[in-house]
């Protein structure tokens, strides 16, 4: 996955933890979504999230519901 950050000051906070960040963004995208009762999510890739169930762009696996995660 790439990420596009704003300064090379955040790249530098966002490489010295990047799970911690990644999972800070994946948090906001299930909460934008409506929660993880209606946010769906990639069991191979976490950072896809969508708001409807479907198959994964990268690898066109079932997306599963982000409440059990």
């Amino acid at each position: 996955m790439n990420y596009i950050l704003c300064s090379d000051g955040c790249a530098g906070t966002f490489k010295a933890d990047p799970d911690k960040h990644a999972k800070a963004l994946r948090d906001q995208m299930i909460k934008r979504a409506g929660g993880p009762q209606k946010a769906f999510t990639c069991s191979m890739h976490p950072d896809i999230v969508s708001r409807s169930p479907g198959q994964c762009p990268i690898c066109a696996m079932k997306l599963t519901s982000a409440a059990g995660k």
